[in-house]
């Protein structure tokens, strides 16, 4: 039973980054999340030095605090101070969790609020974290917070979806047809921040990033149709997560390492095939050239 909750968790996660992953990628700011996932140090150890204890709900509110500010600085140097996107957020996720590191060292290094819970969660005992009400243990705390993140990116998708695609094919038709882009934009961006927030204390901020970008550039690869690109990412997270799990069951490895190790493999595949698909095409191309002139 632990295994399947344990695939569940894993899958919902990787579910959940995709549908921001890909629009992230589409914006080209996929490592917006990257920047997130650091910046967000500063809030956790702030909401812990108000507070004095780890509680989870105000770190969470902390965490996600400091992950929109980031996203805002991030969006005010490359708009309006015309920084390039790459170095303002480098400048942007450095800086916060240098803040972060310098607040950690001096404040809370008397508690284990340290590197191993604050960046690197653990998905394989995720699982141990029961919600528990009125007596009765209605499982796993992670899948009921991944159902419900589910529920809130897939209604901001389909309630949006034509404004998110409008603004991130065509931003100059978007403005022409009176929408207010940066409006949309930071409501993307602050969404993402949550979904960040919420995932990585779960799995871990490496794997969010890796799972942000992962399975929608390989289903980018298989095809260039918005609709299909979702349908093919869902069975991208599935294999995932299954053999992710499998991977690290049998080798006796970390899970989140064994997820990335797949999904790279898995990226590293579609390109030979990519590349080996284009080479076949240039030697057919050359010999019908050499054919013609005989």
């Amino acid at each position: 039973m632990h295994d399947i909750f344990t695939i569940t968790i894993a899958f919902l996660a990787a579910l959940n980054c995709s549908l921001i992953g890909v629009f992230l990628m589409l914006r080209r700011l996929v490592m917006v999340g990257d920047a997130i996932s650091h910046a967000v140090l500063p809030g956790i150890v702030l909401s812990f030095m108000v507070v004095g204890k780890m509680n989870t709900g105000v770190i969470l509110i902390g965490a996600i605090v400091a992950g929109c500010l980031a996203v805002l600085l991030i969006s005010t140097l490359k708009g309006a101070i015309k920084i390039n996107e790459g170095a303002a957020i480098g400048v942007t996720f450095t800086s916060f969790f240098a803040f972060g590191i310098c607040l950690l060292s001096r404040y809370a290094h008397y508690v284990d609020l340290d590197q191993s819970c604050v960046l690197y969660g653990e998905l394989s005992s995720a699982h141990f974290a029961r919600l528990v009400g009125l007596g009765i243990d209605f499982g796993p705390r992670a899948i009921y917070l991944l159902l419900g993140l589910l529920l809130v990116n897939g209604t901001f998708i389909y309630l949006f979806y034509p404004l998110l695609i409008v603004s991130s094919f065509d931003a100059s038709l978007a403005t022409m047809s009176g929408l207010s882009i940066k409006k949309w934009h930071y409501a993307f961006l602050v969404l993402t921040a949550i979904n960040i927030v919420a995932i990585f204390r779960i799995i871990g901020a490496p794997l969010v990033v890796g799972l942000l970008v992962g399975p929608a550039t390989i289903a980018y690869l298989c095809t260039y149709r918005l609709s299909v690109l979702f349908a093919y990412t869902i069975v991208i997270d599935l294999v995932i997560s299954l053999h992710g799990y499998l991977l690290a069951k049998t080798f006796d490895i970390s899970l989140a390492g064994a997820m990335m190790v797949v999904v790279g493999s898995v990226v590293g595949l579609f390109l030979l095939v990519i590349q080996y698909k284009g080479l076949k095409q240039r030697l057919y191309g050359a010999r019908v050239e050499k054919k013609s002139k005989g």
